[in-house]
């Protein structure tokens, strides 16, 4: 079952600011990964869980945001794939379109 479902995000809206873009740039400088969202991270060589909350403790910085326990906990489940943000990517695309479309009409 996917965790990552239109209902976590619209319970904790600050995932709306997580980009998979924003993601995996944050992967890359924490852990010095190319994250794969189809491999999990012990799969990926992340052997710890302290690096995965160094990744949540950046995003939080990063974004001014407050990750919920219960979102970190899933991230940091070291036989999860990392999560995967793309919804937050559609919302956010859409958002950017309904002004223009709403200045058409």
């Amino acid at each position: 079952m996917n965790y990552w479902t239109t209902e976590i995000f619209d319970r904790f809206p600050q995932l709306y600011k997580i980009t998979t873009q924003i993601f995996s740039e944050t992967c890359k400088e924490v852990l010095d990964i190319d994250v794969d969202y189809n491999k999990s991270w012990l799969d990926q060589g992340i052997v710890d869980e302290l690096d995965v909350i160094e990744v949540i403790i950046r995003l939080e910085s990063k974004l001014n945001i407050a990750i919920n326990d219960e979102i970190g906990i899933e991230i940091i489940k070291l036989t999860n794939n990392p999560p995967d943000f793309r919804l937050s990517n559609r919302i956010n695309n859409l958002n950017k379109l309904i002004p223009i479309i709403n200045r058409k009409t």
